[in-house]
């Protein structure tokens, strides 16, 4: 009997043992939160290259044997001359949305545009993050840009852009320009040809993209893109007619079609010292100020402003100030430190802000460029108004924390003027004759007419951007006529 009870009892110890290990395999353990985490975090897919879809034939690779048989053709037409110079400098984009600015600072380079900065070591030369004007490249690499934005973008570094909207032009004109800007050119400044274009239309993945144009095959009416992308797709021909219509596309950001932009390098350089960084609707607010400032100026006595000019320039000062000191960040800056209230440091000379990183002989020339500024009316009208006017007192906002006695300095007064310099005549025509000789562009010094002449291609630029926003800072036409009150 002892032998069946010890029996017994091991049967059931046994059978609760097994009875708990089933328990534990039908149900799993607690997860301790990491776990699950990381079992929904998404796998982001990986891709070497695409496959470059042949659209009927209509899409041929450079390097297939009937891309060699085309680049052949195109060669002896005489429509390859922008490919030499283009591929010396062909690079592939160092960001997904960079396709914009990595295409500029090819056909930059390609122009032998200086870009006065250092790139690396003691080399100057355009690269994508050269390229900081009109939109911040912060921006570009999650939004990218429109055509609008890469034209302003060229005028900002010393190229002459000519935009053509597709939905605004046709498949002949497109084609004239296409064998203008690749065939043979008697001119030492050729021109070159960027297009703008939804992929999809190719078949391919993606969607608005930029990349230059490098040759034309006649015989088979193609365009050689030379794809910026190239970690995607290899650079291939185009049937014009197929390219043409992936330009039709209405841009979601603009509103408008796409295009092409023909750019040539512009009489003057790019600017030497200063940026403007500001986006469109701080355009639109600057010129906005400006216009509601001149209007209420200009509806008083006319006698008494003759004898007030201190106090116009004083009120055109006022206006321009929160562009400089926007929480957003200024709407014109300089290649050596930005005037933000944020980082500006009031007591440190202007001269000292970064200037090793710029090199000697453009170092010589932003010194000259300063003590040119400081030599005109305006620039003393400025200063002058800064002195009798406590601006850290009258806005706060403007200014950093615990400056209240101090003051602005000197460089506030040669970022306003040259800001002045450029927007006030695009804006009012009217308050720019009234303040004449101070806005007269041709008694300016040269630098000052050179740097002042890069920006107001700059500040165009920008109001085309802000007026394909919905945005307007043209001229405005509602203000008084000082001519019919001059009596």
């Amino acid at each position: 009997i002892p032998a069946v009870m010890w029996t017994a009892s091991r049967l059931t110890s046994i059978r609760i043992i097994l009875a708990a290990n089933s328990q534990q395999l039908s149900c799993p353990p607690k997860s301790d939160g990491n776990t699950e985490a990381k079992e929904q975090k998404k796998i982001v897919p990986q891709f070497y290259r695409r496959p470059l879809p042949s659209m009927n034939g209509d899409v041929v690779a450079f390097g297939s044997n009937d891309g060699r048989t085309m680049f052949k053709d195109a060669l002896a037409s005489g429509h390859m001359e922008s490919f030499f110079p283009l591929i010396e400098q062909f690079r592939t984009q160092d960001e997904p949305a960079f396709c914009g600015v990595s295409t500029l600072a090819m056909v930059l380079n390609a122009c032998q545009v200086d870009p006065g900065r250092l790139w690396k070591g003691p080399w100057r030369w355009y690269s994508e993050q050269l390229l900081d004007c009109c939109k911040p490249l912060s921006l570009v690499e999650t939004e990218g840009m429109t055509i609008q934005e890469f034209s302003c973008l060229s005028k900002c570094n010393g190229l002459t852009p000519m935009l053509k909207i597709a939905s605004e032009s046709s498949e002949d004109e497109f084609r004239e320009y296409v064998k203008l800007c690749t065939g043979e050119s008697k001119e030492t400044n050729r021109p070159f040809l960027v297009v703008s274009y939804t992929r999809r239309c190719l078949g391919q993945s993606g969607d608005g993209h930029f990349s230059p144009i490098g040759g034309y095959c006649p015989k088979t009416d193609s365009c050689l893109i030379l794809d910026v992308a190239r970690f995607k797709y290899p650079p291939h021909f185009v049937k014009l007619s197929l390219l043409y219509k992936a330009m039709l596309p209405k841009d979601k950001t603009s509103g408008k079609s796409r295009g092409f932009v023909v750019l040539k390098r512009g009489p003057t350089p790019g600017q030497l010292l200063f940026r403007f960084k500001g986006r469109e609707h701080e355009v639109a607010s600057l010129a906005a100020r400006i216009q509601n400032r001149v209007k209420k100026l200009l509806n008083e006595e006319l006698v008494y402003l003759k004898h007030d000019v201190e106090s116009t320039v004083t009120s055109m000062v006022e206006a321009c100030l929160t562009a400089i000191d926007s929480k957003q960040g200024p709407l014109l800056s300089t290649l050596v430190g930005e005037f933000s209230a944020l980082k500006e440091a009031r007591t440190v000379p202007f001269l000292k802000w970064n200037i090793e990183a710029i090199p000697r002989e453009h170092r010589e020339n932003i010194q000259n460029l300063v003590a040119e500024i400081e030599t005109t009316e305006l620039y003393k009208m400025v200063h002058a108004a800064m002195e009798k006017k406590d601006w850290c007192r009258a806005h706060p906002s403007a200014c950093v924390k615990e400056c209240e006695e101090q003051r602005f300095s000197m460089n506030k007064a040669h970022l306003l003027t040259v800001l002045l310099l450029t927007v006030v005549p695009k804006i009012s025509p009217q308050m720019t004759a009234f303040l004449n000789p101070w806005f007269e562009f041709d008694l300016l010094p040269g630098l000052v007419q050179t740097e002042v002449a890069s920006l107001r291609m700059g500040w165009e630029g920008m109001c085309e951007i802000a007026e394909t926003m919905g945005f307007c800072c043209g001229p405005n036409f509602g203000l008084p006529d000082l001519r019919s009150n001059a009596t």
